[in-house]
């Protein structure tokens, strides 16, 4: 009873999440359902978690029972996609990494354009030795936020731990070199510094932000890149996943997010068309295997699906 009395005073007194007007008689709406469920999920009470999902599930409930023009699809997607990264985060403090990757699985289910998350996502891979789906997801995050020098450097570190080209780790970590200050711009100076030697570079000194360095190790890069596969634009015969591995599935998305770093312009719509397949393919296998796991009866049951 406290913790429902104290609910009800944030969401009436703070307006959390999104500002809220009177409530209209007999209804409650959108807004307000999303504030109840936030306090709950907020609220350090393991506990009142399911709560939190039913009134995330009774908000898009009453979404899809609007008008088209009235619905919030993409509103009700987030809160979804927050409920599961909280999840996750709960998961990976008690070290139960399993739960928490698929918690993170369901979170880019319902939003895929949070970069935090795949750069969340990337780090948990990485921790666990995972380091080509730590690629991806680290990629992932660098092309929803192109400017994260946090990204930049996790890109470095999992570069250098791939047999992929060294020039990697120079191309990424001299872009987050500029936005560092103080021991950590120096530490990672003096190890870029020797990284170049080692390769040669004509100058350890002179940064790729310099368009002429930057090109030649565009230069040096792009060779290592293979082909576009060719997808049919009809989407019920889409590249045929299933007749290849997945690890090879895994090597050809990191490489069209790779040539979205060197060239973001080029091709850029083919790429991300065929992101959008492989992502669709990867989305439907992952929902089909937590309908085949999840146990019946649970209140996750009956997961909300979006028409638009």
């Amino acid at each position: 009873m406290k913790a429902v009395a104290s609910s009800l005073l944030c969401v009436l007194g703070l307006g959390l999440l999104f500002e809220t007007d009177p409530l209209p008689e007999g209804e409650i709406r959108i807004d307000d359902l999303a504030n109840i469920g936030s306090v709950y999920l907020n609220n350090d009470q393991t506990e009142d978690d399911p709560l939190s999902f039913n009134y995330f599930r009774r908000a898009h409930e009453l979404s899809q029972s609007l008008k088209v023009s009235l619905q919030q699809p993409k509103k009700i997607r987030r809160l979804f996609h927050d409920y599961y990264l909280f999840q996750a985060k709960k998961y990976f403090e008690s070290d139960e990494r399993k739960k928490g990757l698929d918690s993170l699985e369901r979170a880019l289910a319902f939003d895929y354009s949070v970069s935090n998350t795949h750069y969340i996502y990337a780090n948990e891979l990485l921790k666990m030795g995972m380091l080509e789906g730590a690629l991806r997801e680290s990629l992932e995050a660098l092309s929803l936020k192109p400017h994260s020098n946090e990204v930049q450097l996790l890109l470095g570190t999992i570069y250098s731990r791939l047999p992929y080209s060294p020039y990697w780790v120079v191309f990424h970590w001299e872009q987050a070199l500029q936005q560092l200050i103080g021991l950590k711009h120096k530490t990672l100076s003096q190890t870029l510094t020797r990284i170049r030697n080692q390769l040669g570079l004509s100058d350890p000194k002179m940064s790729i932000n310099r368009s002429d360095e930057k090109n030649r190790i565009i230069d040096l890069l792009s060779p290592s890149l293979s082909p576009l596969i060719k997808f049919s634009l009809n989407s019920d015969i889409p590249f045929d996943v299933n007749s290849r591995a997945p690890q090879e599935i895994l090597r050809y998305t990191i490489m069209l997010c790779q040539r979205l770093v060197l060239f973001p312009d080029a091709r850029r719509d083919d790429i991300h068309y065929q992101l959008g397949v492989l992502f669709w393919k990867k989305k439907i296998a992952f929902l089909l295997r937590c309908i085949i796991w999840k146990k019946p009866g649970t209140w996750e049951d009956n997961l909300p699906t979006f028409q638009n």
